[in-house]
């Protein structure tokens, strides 16, 4: 090389490495010295292996060789090369193609130390997922304060109820045997049914996150499933002049356990049944998709979801809709997790013009595995 262009690669701001075709270093800058660790006369002379980490010293002098033939230059790219210590760092190398001098066929690789600029790298990465981390469970806290706020307002409404009640009838205020005197024991059951079900749903919602929820698969009449879930609700749907209707495919049977399909049924129509306005409609369809999936879908003639609600709307203590209509926003995320759990999906679709559809698509047979239950 000639003096000027040793000159100017002696003031270049990263390391210099000059390689013959034969794997020898043949001259290095000031700045080579600084990276390596090198005094730049032990330097001159090696074999270029010296930089390259053990592990790949191996394989180095073909890579080498391929490249002199190539006759092509090589983009930076990042690397690990060796200090004199033995110790690795983080550098970036790009390789001028091979050219002719003097002393022969040369390259010269510009090396670049990046190793505080990834330790930077990974600082900030780890900052910025702590962040996130933070923000996650902030927004965690504050949905499980709601949650407690909301559930201790509907636990409260059917405790309240059993409890006046209750003491109307234990005073004597409410004669034995009159027709008030059966309404109100009416009330006090439907008041404990609601607050056993939701009892139920927050004990299962904490099996599932707890990874504890058992799963026994059963043979399953569709049709008569989906006639029980509808006389449970139509008295509901009643009590607000609500049309309930069912279709069912004929035939239709699957292999799933048959009391938490009845929860996803039960809660997907319970929530349409409440946010549908009186003199409604809602309609339970159940239809296969093919031989290894089927779809249940719950339309409804209510108002429709509110585009900041529809990502939200399965998650777990996230109760959505009408600021008058509370719930305590745990048996839509219920129901998403025993449909997940089964190997199915859900989703919901809504129209500016009003009506929502909820649905789940599960297969026909629960596996576990490759076995078959």
């Amino acid at each position: 090389m000639n003096v000027e262009f040793q000159r100017l690669l002696e003031a270049a701001p990263d390391a210099v490495v000059v390689v013959g075709s034969d794997g020898r270093i043949v001259w290095v800058n000031g700045e080579a010295e600084a990276t390596f660790g090198w005094p730049r006369d032990e330097l001159v002379a090696q074999p270029v292996e010296v930089l390259v980490p053990p592990r790949a010293r191996a394989v180095h002098p073909g890579h080498r060789l391929r490249f002199f033939a190539s006759h092509s230059p090589r983009m930076a790219r990042e690397v690990n090369v060796v200090r004199r210590d033995g110790s690795e760092i983080d550098a970036e190398i790009a390789v001028s193609r091979p050219f002719a001098t003097q002393a022969g066929e040369v390259v010269v690789a510009m090396v670049r130390d990046v190793s505080a600029r990834k330790r930077l790298d990974d600082l900030k990465a780890r900052a910025a997922a702590l962040e996130a981390e933070n923000m996650r469970i902030q927004e965690a806290s504050a949905l499980k304060s709601e949650f407690l706020a909301t559930m201790s307002h509907e636990l409260r409404t059917p405790l309240n109820a059993i409890l006046g009640f209750a003491e109307l009838m234990q005073d004597g205020r409410i004669p034995p045997g009159s027709p008030e005197h059966a309404d109100y024991l009416g009330d006090i059951i439907t008041s404990g049914r609601h607050l056993l079900g939701l009892v139920n749903d927050v004990l299962d919602l904490s099996k599932v996150e707890a990874g504890k929820l058992e799963f026994i698969p059963d043979k399953i009449e569709v049709a008569l499933l989906v006639r029980e879930i509808s006389a449970i609700v139509r008295p509901d749907a009643a009590a607000k002049r609500l049309r309930l209707d069912t279709q069912v495919e004929p035939g239709l049977r699957v292999m799933l356990d048959p009391a938490r399909l009845k929860q996803v049924l039960y809660n997907y129509v319970t929530n349409a049944v409440k946010f549908t306005p009186e003199g409604g409609w809602v309609l339970l369809s159940v239809r296969s998709i093919d031989a290894q999936r089927f779809r249940i879908e719950v339309e409804d003639s209510g108002p429709p979801v509110a585009p900041e609600d529809m990502r939200r709307i399965y998650s777990e203590f996230v109760p959505v809709g009408s600021p008058q209509i509370k719930g305590a926003g745990v048996g839509l995320a219920l129901s998403k997790k025993l449909v997940d759990l089964q190997g199915g999906s859900v989703g919901v679709k809504s129209s500016a013009g009003g009506g929502t559809i909820f649905f789940a698509v599960l297969p026909r047979r629960m596996r576990r595995g490759t076995r078959d239950l």
